[in-house]
């Protein structure tokens, strides 16, 4: 089996790719529950790997202080490269007008990033390997397990990025044939 999380929540105030934004305290707390479940449910895992954008790292970090595990860092696993639109202040003058220009079609990329359709090409094109990951829990971004979801059941593209419940820190359990949700995050009280 190979598991796949979403990274924590991170600062909502900013939008995503592959910006340098950290996890808020929610998304801190929401993945040590994803851990104590990984935990409480006897999930054996044998390796940890992670996208490096700082949101998925320091998720990986939280696991690996937890499971006593290594971790290892891989771009593969990064979600859409989100260009000019990345990291924009929410409500800002650039980010208005680049929600104008924001791709509404999978085939069309974000202004000097990446398609959805581009992701999906990368994802099939190391599929293998990332199906050979035996005991492994990755961690990634939505975008990146939504192409999983896409891929496996043979399911055309689209850009309902809310289609298969991945939240920040859902884990998702696949077995080379298949991927389903497992876990939803409830969050902690305290760390």
């Amino acid at each position: 089996m190979i598991y796949f999380m979403r990274h924590g929540q991170c600062d909502k105030t900013y939008t995503g790719g592959y910006n340098d934004k950290r996890l808020t305290e929610k998304g801190t707390l929401q993945v040590y529950a994803s851990c104590d479940f990984l935990i409480d449910n006897n999930i054996r895992i044998n390796k940890i790997i992670s996208s490096d954008i700082v949101r998925a790292v320091e998720s990986g970090n939280i696991i690996v202080s937890q499971m006593k595990k290594n971790i290892g860092v891989n771009d593969i696993f990064r979600g859409v490269d989100k260009g000019e639109y990345t990291g924009l202040v929410k409500g800002s003058k650039k980010w208005s007008t680049m929600q104008e220009m924001k791709p509404k079609k999978v085939n069309v990329a974000y202004l000097f990033g990446e398609s959805l359709l581009d992701l999906y090409e990368r994802v099939k094109s190391n599929l293998d390997y990332i199906l050979s990951l035996d005991n492994c829990l990755v961690i990634t971004h939505r975008e990146f397990i939504n192409v999983l979801y896409f891929i496996l059941y043979d399911i055309e593209l689209n850009m309902d990025k809310k289609m298969f419940g991945v939240g920040h820190a859902s884990i998702h359990q696949c077995d080379g044939v298949g991927i389903r949700r497992i876990y939803k995050p409830k969050i902690r009280t305290k760390l």
